[in-house]
Order: structure tokens, then sequence, then C-alpha cells
């Protein structure tokens, strides 16, 4: 505490000859404990949904997502969606056409720094495979 923290510094300017720096150190009080002034227990939620099936020679997949973590830093955040999706068509007996399709969308607020920043990145392909038999 504040007060405690005075009288140690009183006591080694005086061991050292130096001056009284705090006249009257019971004025200073507590003092402010930092950590419980940033820090705070940090609650992280997520949801995913997702479906896959097939017909004939196709098969598909699906999913969305969403996640918020708070940080223990007091209103520091993140938020994600996410979202992907796969389908694949097999023609034939040797070759099979897909695509892949992934979305993520992320927030990130850091208020210590006074920061917002906001990411989007996205990601498409398809692919042919052929198969040897």
């Amino acid at each position: 505490n504040a007060t405690e923290y005075g009288t140690l510094m009183n006591e080694a300017s005086a061991a050292g000859g130096g001056a009284i720096l705090f006249p009257n150190p019971s004025t200073l009080g507590e003092g402010t404990d930092w950590q419980d002034a940033v820090l705070r227990d940090a609650l992280q939620l997520e949801h995913n949904f997702n479906m896959s099936g097939g017909l004939g020679n196709g098969s598909y997949y699906a999913s969305v997502g969403y996640a918020k973590q708070d940080g223990i830093i007091r209103a520091n955040d993140l938020e994600r969606f996410t979202a992907k999706f796969n389908v694949d068509q097999k023609i034939g007996k040797t070759i099979k056409v897909g695509s892949n399709v992934a979305l993520s969308k992320t927030l990130l607020s850091m208020s210590v720094a006074k920061i917002s920043k906001e990411s989007e990145a996205s990601l498409g392909s398809s692919k042919i495979v052929m198969a040897m038999e």
C-alpha cells in the first residue's frame, strides 16, 4: 500500500543520508490495486454448426461458426465468424471434381491502445483429382 511505500522510501533515503521524501506517509492512503483495476475474469463462447451428406456420386459439407472471447485485460475482446463449404462430385471411375470455400471475419478490440481492428479473409479453391486403379 502507498503508506507503507512512503515509509519505506523515507527510511531508505534517511539511511543513505538523504532528505525525507514523504513528510506524512499516512496521507498517501492505500493506493491503487492496478491488477484489480485492469484485469478481469474472461469468458469464452463458441458455437459451431455443420452438416454433410451426399447423393449419388456427389457429397457436400457446410459449416458455420461463431466465437467470442473476452480478454483478461478489460475491454480487450475478440469476435470471429467463420463459414466453410465443400462440394465434391465423382465423374466416372477416375475423375473427382470439387470446390472448397472458407470465409472468416475477425473483430479485435484493444482498449489499452484504443485500437479497433477488423480483418476479413476468404479462400476459395477448386480441385480435380484423378484416381488410378
